[in-house]
């Protein structure tokens, strides 16, 4: 990640200018005042950066992320479609936990519902493949 924009022992949020995305890479279980801490700075970068390019996509490694609660995800999904208008695409890296996986089943749904372009992928280099085609 090139510019990081916050770090806590729990999350990094910054910016990749080649794949134009903010990335949260994710790096223990997080409560949910952190997780909501966690995508308001994510969305402060997004916004940070939108005078870069006409749209901008979104990177989060959630290999290390514990299990949200449906609150959280619906205030996530309901909170970037409202802020992050010019959001193209998301890549998510999937959980090692089966709860996380099942977490970032029902966010991707949320998303897709609200027409953002969402994928999952086992790894950082390919969901980074994906944002950049």
């Amino acid at each position: 990640m090139e510019n990081i924009y916050f770090q806590k022992p729990y999350v990094t949020v910054g910016f990749d200018k080649t794949t134009q995305a903010v990335c949260v890479m994710h790096h223990v279980p997080q409560t949910s005042s952190e997780f909501r801490l966690t995508i308001l700075k994510g969305i402060e970068c997004f916004k940070q950066h939108m005078r870069e390019g006409d749209s901008l996509s979104w990177l989060s490694d959630t290999r290390k992320q514990g299990a949200l609660s449906q609150e959280d995800i619906l205030w996530c999904s309901e909170l970037l479609k409202k802020e992050c208008i010019k959001l193209q695409k998301m890549a998510l890296v999937m959980p090692q936990s089966l709860f996380g996986t099942l977490t970032m089943e029902q966010f991707v749904n949320q998303n897709n519902q609200k027409g953002i372009a969402n994928r999952v992928f086992a790894s950082v280099n390919q969901a980074k493949g994906w944002l950049l085609a």
